[in-house]
């Protein structure tokens, strides 16, 4: 008899993303991008829980559906469970997610399943309009919480790890929403570090300043508040940095100007400040900033 995987499917689908986790962290994956050797390495923490979420739910059907035992079983079943979840009425956003973490599993590309429904801008929601969670946090209550996250735009994990010790000087652009400080992040998405200038009017960077000294190595905040629209305080700064660095799209030529395609098609941005704005944000594409970020402006 052949040797039988006594494991369960969640199991080796842990172990799966582990070891592409362990081959992933710490290296560059914009070298790795460009070397084509991204497909056995899974480079952020957070990459690695939000792909085993969907691959457990992806294992999890073959099992009761098709009673897989293997995961060699399940990959016959993938556009199975891709056109279940659509037909089920999941975002394209969430499908196509769902594949690239199949893809991941397998080590191949999603254009081996088949395909998922096309995403447009107008059909995020996230941090647009009043959600029901909003009911449960008071911004008033949480006003040095709030106004740090509008001047810093850091991601909520960002946030939580965030030290008074972290203020330091660095260059900022000219204007009155500068003040040549920043906040040192050491460990952003993919391990990166970046310094984010403080971009606020005076009051609220003095505010913050004093805040910093009083927490010193401490944490600033012992918690933040899991109601609280920290991705959409990070698109007001995002929209502040950039009205503040921004020149008059009129007066700039083709290759300054970075002009919008999709639903948003026509909005024309200065490239130059989409890039300092990006880079501030932690991004490396101008366009998620011009996408996602700006949709107010």
């Amino acid at each position: 008899m052949g040797h039988k995987n006594k494991k369960s499917l969640i199991r080796q689908v842990q172990e799966n993303l582990q070891e592409k986790l362990t081959r992933g962290m710490g290296v560059s994956r914009h070298e790795c991008k460009q070397n084509h050797a991204t497909a056995d390495k899974i480079f952020s923490i957070n990459t690695f829980k939000t792909y085993l979420k969907a691959n457990v739910g992806f294992v999890t059907f073959c099992k009761e559906n098709y009673g897989c035992k293997t995961l060699e079983d399940c990959r016959s079943h993938v556009d199975d469970f891709l056109q279940h979840r659509i037909e089920s009425g999941v975002s394209s956003f969430t499908s196509k997610m769902e594949a690239s973490a199949i893809g991941k599993l397998y080590g191949e590309s999603t254009t081996a399943f088949c395909p998922t429904p096309s995403r447009h801008r107008n059909a995020v929601v996230r941090s647009r309009g009043v959600k029901g969670m909003d009911r449960h946090f008071s911004e008033a209550k949480n006003s040095k919480l709030v106004d740090f996250c509008r001047a810093t735009g850091l991601r909520r994990m960002e946030v939580a790890a965030c030290k008074g010790s972290h203020l330091v000087p660095c260059e900022t652009p000219s204007g009155e929403m500068f003040h040549g400080i920043g906040i040192l992040v050491p460990n952003g998405k993919g391990g990166k570090t970046r310094i984010v200038p403080i971009c606020a009017p005076k009051q609220v960077a003095d505010q913050i300043i004093q805040q910093c000294k009083e927490a010193g190595n401490g944490k600033l905040f012992e918690k933040v508040h899991a109601a609280a629209d920290v991705h959409g305080y990070r698109a007001e700064y995002a929209s502040n940095f950039y009205s503040a660095v921004a020149r008059d799209t009129n007066t700039l030529k083709g290759h300054q100007r970075y002009v919008c395609r999709g639903d948003k098609a026509g909005v024309v941005y200065d490239r130059s400040a989409l890039r300092q704005t990006s880079m501030a944000l932690g991004h490396n594409r101008v366009e998620v900033v011009a996408n996602s970020y700006l949709y107010n402006l």
